[in-house]
């Protein structure tokens, strides 16, 4: 279900002139609202003692929680630009937190102004200015289970005990991307850069700590292939590189995945990972098993995980879902991997060599 608002005829004129403010032309623009609510209900267990669990460290001993799970709302739509076959566009998505986690309501996430040249009718291409995912973080969303505590950023683009530094975005980016069909395949060709990719308000970016990333989708019929990489420099992840992998492929009612990644900086961020999923449809239901694993960082023992998860959905309408899921990461001796981290705000910790759990019943409504 979408709102899209589409001024045709009318054009507003002189309103509250007396305040000095004036309305905008839009009868040839368009407005679309959409947004996603995402809550789940989730038992949590870090594999600990109660002894070891301390308010605010992210430990359980079994706990049951409630979380708002990248709920969002987002404005988007396109402006003609008077120039033929070149319109531009835009997007303002925020985070909202149903939960009131932090007490912190609304935060941006993909919210960018760009162009966008078209070929018959079609885009040829298109370039972004503002706040985006990373490439390989784009990659990874081929991913099934997101948003869920079986998200795959528990292993992929993580740490053995640091957590998930990889799957970001970027501010101050500039992201261009390049479409390529030939009969029934589609290539589009994407380089994202930003001279300062973290926080520089009130400063001039100054390359102190700057991104860029390169990456190639292809899709033909059921199959998507990816493949991305990220450099960070300096900043919070200093130097960083990340090589990101995926395939997703559909047939009837099958759809398998396929991860592989090569993450290299320094500490426990130096390591391979990989994981695979595959779901069966089976009339309104949807059935899901997932795997993913890290293997030990280099130059260390004992410091990889696996994380295995099951999860089923139910469509009950084309914009309401239901689920539940169960996960458990089962970590090395010298690994403490999350065994909840990334898209869902209630995270779950644990210590070295213990394996966090969790089981959660969800519903989402997209519009």
């Amino acid at each position: 279900m979408k709102f899209l608002f589409q001024a045709t005829t009318v054009s507003a004129c002189c309103f509250f002139m007396s305040q000095n403010v004036y309305a905008v032309d839009v009868s040839e623009s368009s407005l679309e609202v959409y947004g996603k609510f995402h809550l789940a209900l989730s038992y949590m267990d870090s594999g600990v003692d109660a002894s070891e669990v301390d308010n605010g460290s992210g430990l359980s001993d079994g706990d049951v929680s409630l979380s708002s799970n990248s709920s969002r709302i987002g404005f988007k739509g396109e402006i003609p630009t008077g120039v033929d076959d070149l319109v531009a566009f835009y997007q303002l998505e925020q985070t909202i937190n149903l939960d009131g986690h932090d007490g912190d309501t609304f935060a941006t996430r993909n919210s960018y102004l760009g162009l966008r040249g078209l070929e018959k009718g079609v885009t040829h291409w298109e370039v972004k200015a503002g706040y985006h995912d990373t490439l390989a973080k784009s990659v990874g969303e081929l991913a099934m289970l997101g948003d869920t505590v079986a998200d795959r950023r528990a292993i992929m683009g993580a740490g053995a005990t640091s957590g998930n530094k990889a799957d970001k975005r970027v501010a101050n980016m500039l992201l261009g991307t390049y479409y390529v069909e030939s009969g029934r395949s589609k290539v589009a060709l994407s380089a994202q850069y930003s001279a300062e990719a973290t926080d520089s308000k009130g400063t001039v970016d100054n390359n102190d700590a700057g991104f860029a990333a390169m990456g190639v989708t292809w899709k033909q019929g059921g199959l998507v292939a990816a493949l991305a990489h990220d450099y960070w420099k300096n900043g919070a992840s200093a130097n960083m590189h990340l090589t990101r992998a995926a395939t997703q492929y559909k047939q009837g009612d099958w759809t398998g995945v396929v991860l592989a990644e090569n993450l290299r900086k320094s500490g426990d961020l130096d390591r391979k990972a990989w994981g695979a999923q595959l779901a069966l449809k089976d009339g309104s239901f949807k059935w899901i098993g997932s795997v993913f694993v890290a293997e030990s960082y280099k130059g260390s023992d004992d410091t990889g995980a696996v994380m295995t998860s099951l999860g089923v959905e139910r469509s009950m309408s084309k914009v309401l879902t239901t689920y539940a899921v169960y996960t458990r990461t089962a970590n090395d001796a010298n690994a403490r991997y999350q065994g909840v981290d990334g898209g869902v705000n209630d995270e779950l910790k644990t210590t070295a060599g213990n394996d966090p759990q969790a089981v959660s019943a969800g519903i989402v409504l997209k519009f």
